[in-house]
């Protein structure tokens, strides 16, 4: 355990003192100060700027915790020649409504120390308690699952999103929600997954079929076959094997299980397994969803994907460029950033296998004006300064018709004999 030196102490209440007056406020060590509405715009102004994603979206302030969305949506276009508004019931308003949460920052003793007197504390303590506040304000919003009373209690040390996704509704349960046909989740029926790239076709052999799930599914010993678990496959110049079969859950790096009853037997020396992927490439499913969406709603539509597909992605298109051809080197860099003819962004904290085609613009954080409080103490136990902030917030999605989700994203790669 350490503690704070005197010089220290009195350089982090200074940083305190300051940040209450500015919301005419006076600071007391434990006792939480109100920000005034004025210093909390302020906050969401210089919020904006933090990460990209927020000059996207809307991060509002709303003087009510519950009402209509801000912005003017309908569901159809309302432009006509007579003195009635017909189909009414279509225009529907949105309701959003904030929830109390709260924002726990650490301030290490050491770290003040270092700093007491050599730098002044708001020009760095500013910034960082800024960047945490909205990277878990965006995970959030990206990942939430529910509004839970106690979100505290799904804390894991082994998962600092386990307590994050229990804050609040993110705007794809909020979409699934509201209009759950805007949620793909397979493109076959009964598959579970979506595949995008190539036919993959393997030579199986002559090897021996095996007994799973009591005799119910087959299993064809194959090393390192990479088929996609759940999708479709079908055998080539194998007797008795016609249909299509299920990659089941069973299937492990070296075994394929399939959905057809067991009987024992050899396969033929020439047999072959083969799988097709839904989409040629991520661009063709990206063009798929965005024709999903109403004509009228198709526009400023972006392409947000996840870290994991993204960096897949690139890596196969970059590894086939020729850096001696700088002109098509700098063609497949740009390649990586539009799919579908859609600009394309990959976030950090994106929910893995997941596309999203969206106009960021439906897309909000609403925070309940004058409802911040700020409060800090020394906690000895942990040497820390403590500092939680308390404020009202609410994710929203003002129009669900332009943003449309595919889930459950697995890339299937040709095979080439090694």
């Amino acid at each position: 355990m350490s503690t704070l030196t005197a010089k220290g102490e009195k350089e982090i209440q200074a940083y305190y003192q300051g940040m209450a007056k500015a919301s005419g406020q006076v600071f007391t060590p434990g006792a939480a100060f109100s920000v005034s509405p004025q210093v909390q715009d302020k906050i969401v102004k210089e919020a904006m700027q933090v990460l990209n994603i927020l000059s996207k979206i809307n991060y509002r302030t709303v003087v009510r915790n519950a009402g209509n969305v801000l912005s003017f949506l309908v569901a159809r276009g309302i432009t006509g020649r007579g003195l009635t508004n017909k189909n009414t019931a279509d225009n529907k308003k949105r309701d959003y409504l904030t929830k109390f949460r709260t924002f726990r920052w650490l301030v290490p003793f050491t770290d003040i120390d270092n700093w007491a007197g050599v730098v002044k504390l708001v020009s760095v303590l500013s910034p960082l308690y800024l960047r945490a506040f909205v990277e878990e304000m965006i995970f959030i919003a990206l990942k939430g699952e529910e509004r839970h009373d106690d979100p505290e209690s799904f804390y894991d040390a082994g998962d600092p999103g386990a307590q994050l996704k229990k804050v609040d509704r993110g705007w794809s349960v909020i979409l699934e929600a509201d209009l759950p046909g805007n949620i793909i989740t397979e493109w076959e029926p009964g598959t579970g997954v979506i595949i995008y790239g190539k036919t993959r076709n393997v030579p199986v052999g002559a090897v021996t079929v095996t007994s799973v799930d009591g005799g119910a599914k087959t299993g064809i010993p194959l090393a390192d076959h990479d088929f996609v678990t759940g999708g479709k496959i079908h055998f080539k110049d194998q007797v008795g094997y016609t249909d299509e079969y299920s990659v089941e859950a069973e299937t492990t790096a070296n075994l394929v299980v399939i959905d057809k009853a067991y009987a024992a037997g050899d396969l033929a020396a020439a047999s072959r397994l083969e799988q097709h992927a839904d989409f040629a490439n991520i661009g063709e499913l990206v063009a798929v969803m965005k024709r999903s969406i109403p004509e009228v709603k198709r526009r400023n539509l972006e392409n947000w994907i996840g870290d994991d597909i993204l960096a897949a992605y690139e890596q196969k298109i970059l590894a086939s460029a020729d850096p001696a051809t700088p002109s098509e080197f700098q063609y497949m860099q740009q390649s990586t950033k539009s799919h579908g003819f859609l600009p394309s962004f990959g976030l950090p904290d994106f929910p893995d296998s997941e596309i999203w085609v969206v106009n960021p613009r439906v897309l909000s954080i609403y925070e309940l004006r004058g409802s911040r409080r700020r409060e800090a103490k020394q906690d000895m136990d942990i040497s820390s300064y403590t500092d939680k902030t308390y404020l009202e917030m609410d994710n929203v999605v003002e129009d669900p018709e332009p943003f449309i989700i595919a889930r459950n994203l697995r890339q299937l790669e040709a095979y080439e004999a090694s």
